[in-house]
């Protein structure tokens, strides 16, 4: 949530493998209480781990991939994101999750012109997940790893599934 520690974190990697590849973007603090029921404090770690972070990883990595003119940044979304549907709550969560969908759709326009893929994917009910999905949720909506990875792997030409 920190600029300087993203900063610093990716320039130890680059100082170890020399470029970035593919980026993976996958953070989202979820505080499962109403929205009537959350603190000013637990609102603002929402945002700021979800949607801050996002940007903040994004000012990081940008630079070294324009150099690069190459490299992937995967942002992930939440299931019903873009759909405007939520519940009275983790409303934080999900307004974090949706405003991922403008910063990925505003970082696309302007850095597809230097070689860089940027997309968000949207997986759905992950088995780890906090709350278990809604009752009569669709198979389609739920999710395992391979999965996910299986989606990574779209914007690498890397071997990841070795």
């Amino acid at each position: 949530r920190e600029s300087r520690v993203v900063k610093k974190e990716i320039g130890r990697i680059l100082k170890k493998w020399g470029r970035l590849d593919l980026v993976v973007n996958c953070v989202g603090l979820y505080t499962p209480k109403r929205i009537d029921k959350i603190s000013v404090e637990e609102w603002k770690e929402n945002i700021e781990a979800t949607l801050h972070g996002a940007f903040f990883l994004s000012r990081a990595v940008l630079p070294q991939m324009r150099r690069q003119k190459s490299g992937s940044l995967v942002f992930v979304g939440e299931a019903t994101a873009g759909k405007l549907k939520t519940s009275p709550m983790a409303v934080p969560y999900k307004i974090a999750k949706n405003g991922l969908i403008t910063l990925v759709h505003s970082l696309n326009q302007i850095e597809s012109a230097h070689g860089i893929n940027i997309k968000l994917i949207s997986p759905g009910y992950m088995p780890n997940s906090i709350v278990p999905p809604p009752k009569g949720t669709p198979q389609k909506m739920k999710t395992s790893f391979y999965q996910v990875w299986k989606k990574l792997c779209r914007f690498t030409s890397l071997p990841l599934l070795d």
